[in-house]
């Protein structure tokens, strides 16, 4: 697989999440891990490894200045449409 699709594949695991739990709930796909269990995403903090919940994340770098919180997966405070994806519940 080359780094755009290896960069691609944590998206379309989040898509496959939403698609099960929202369009298809009644047949989900299953993967399943090479330990055996049920694999489910979950997005977690590079530095601490906690799982990122709704409310935690704070949008840095904005072109237009300043800091904006996040609430319920979308930025408040800014003119510009921006969403943060939330980690998906198994």
């Amino acid at each position: 697989m080359t780094g755009a699709g290896q960069a691609l594949w944590p998206i379309l695991l989040a898509l496959k999440e939403w698609g099960d739990r929202y369009v298809n709930p009644g047949e989900p796909v299953i993967f399943q891990h090479v330990c055996g269990a049920e694999f489910h995403l979950l997005t977690v903090c590079a530095a601490c490894n906690e799982p990122v919940r709704d409310g935690e994340l704070t949008v840095t770098g904005d072109p237009l200045g300043g800091s904006h919180d996040v609430e319920g997966g979308v930025v408040r405070g800014t003119g510009i449409a921006h969403t943060v994806a939330r980690r998906a519940n198994g």
